[in-house]
C-alpha cells in the first residue's frame, strides 16, 4: 500500500505481522487494536474519523478484510482523496 503525502512522493509501506496473529481470533484482533487506538485516543480523533474507525473495525468479518479497510481509510486520508 503507498501513501502519497507530499511533493508527489508515494511512501510504499509493508506490512509484516508477528507470526502468533495467524493464531489469533478475529475478536482477540479487533480486541487489541480498539484497545490501542482508545489508549491514544485523542490523535485519533484529531483526524476526524475515529468513529468511522472503530465502526470498520467492528463490522469486519476477517483479519484480511479488516487489514485492507483500515488501510483504505489511512491512503484516503492522507493523499486527499
Amino acid at each position: 500500500m503507498g501513501v502519497q503525502y507530499f511533493f508527489n512522493q508515494n511512501i510504499l509501506v509493508d506490512l509484516n505481522f508477528a507470526p502468533k496473529i495467524k493464531s489469533s481470533s478475529l475478536q482477540d484482533v479487533k480486541m487489541n487494536i480498539i484497545k490501542k487506538l482508545n489508549k491514544e485516543k485523542y490523535f485519533w480523533e484529531s483526524g476526524g474519523n475515529f468513529r468511522e474507525i472503530i465502526e470498520i473495525i467492528n463490522k469486519s468479518d476477517s483479519i484480511g478484510t479488516l487489514i485492507i479497510r483500515l488501510s483504505e481509510v489511512v491512503n484516503k486520508n492522507y493523499s486527499g482523496q
